[in-house]
């Protein structure tokens, strides 16, 4: 009986110690990186040589990436958005050639000056590019950056507000622009004091709770830029509305006509 209770032993010890082991020796398991959401934005289309180019939201967002080793801010979406707005509004569905596309001003930061020199052909490291056209990231005094790096970015971002957030986009061979601007409200002013705060701890350093505030605010916005329909963002007009339109004149074909037979039509028929 003793030697039954030790083999009962031995067989379910080993398996346990086993585990144990195999457990302590591959330590911790890998944090879940979730997956992201498929982006659904348009691509922006350039022509170079009578080649047509698409660059799309995940080009710029590599771009960005790679550049800064980290993921994107809200600032890689808005840029990418806002270079659309703009050569839709001058082009409309026409593909402007690469050199004929020039893109001033916007925010100091670095991660929109990334995206227009993707979009420009301007950037660095970027291969295949026959045919640039022109950025200039130009400041609301007028001041032109030309050493345009994170460092000099972190330093200028300081007092920015959301009127920074303004593009100038530009047709060279004809002299037409746009400006896009941000409506109202949409990056509110609590984000920039935070920003103050978290990035540059001016004029003091974050508190936890304004850190966690800064990150949830910026991840907000960053889904906006994503998401949200052109007419919610920048000061453009939205889509025609057809649809409404079109029941409009329906409605008030049916009342003249009612009009009508009630002045002429009714008038006859009680005189017969």
């Amino acid at each position: 009986m003793t030697y039954w209770y030790g083999k009962v032993k031995r067989i379910y010890l080993f398996p346990g110690v086993l585990a144990l082991a195999v457990l302590l020796c591959a330590g911790p398991a890998p944090a879940h990186v979730p997956e992201e959401a498929e982006v659904t934005l348009r691509q922006i289309s350039v022509c170079e040589e009578g080649i047509i180019t698409g660059i799309r939201y995940e080009d710029v967002r590599d771009y960005s990436r790679t550049a800064t080793g980290k993921r994107e801010s809200f600032d890689v979406p808005f840029a990418f958005r806002a270079a659309q707005v703009g050569m839709g509004e001058i082009w409309g569905n026409n593909i402007p050639h690469r050199e004929d596309v020039a893109i001033t001003g916007g925010p100091p930061t670095y991660a929109s000056a990334l995206v227009m020199r993707y979009i420009t052909g301007t950037g660095e490291n970027m291969t295949g590019v026959k045919s640039p056209g022109e950025y200039k990231l130009v400041l609301r005094d007028g001041r032109e950056v030309g050493d345009i790096t994170f460092e000099k970015m972190q330093l200028l971002s300081r007092d920015m507000t959301a009127a920074d957030y303004t593009f100038d986009v530009a047709r060279l061979s004809t002299g037409e622009s746009f400006t896009v601007t941000l409506r109202e409200g949409v990056v509110p002013d609590r984000y920039f004091e935070l920003a103050a705060l978290v990035n540059r701890g001016h004029p003091r350093q974050a508190t936890p709770e304004e850190l966690e505030e800064f990150i949830i605010m910026g991840r907000e916005l960053k889904e906006q830029f994503l998401n949200s329909p052109d007419q919610e963002l920048f000061a453009v007009k939205g889509p025609f509305p057809f649809k409404t339109a079109l029941a409009s004149v329906f409605a008030l074909v049916i009342v003249v006509g009612l009009v009508d037979f009630w002045r002429n039509g009714y008038k006859r028929w009680k005189q017969t």
